[in-house]
């Protein structure tokens, strides 16, 4: 488990950051409709 690249570990947390501010964009564009 901890014998995981850091590139990788970068890209999961990069890959959770976009997904994480599609959802606000997603909500906030549901909320102002």
């Amino acid at each position: 488990m901890h014998d995981v690249s850091p590139l990788s570990v970068r890209t999961l947390k990069s890959l959770a950051d976009v997904m994480i501010s599609d959802q606000h964009f997603t909500a906030r564009d549901f909320i102002e409709a």
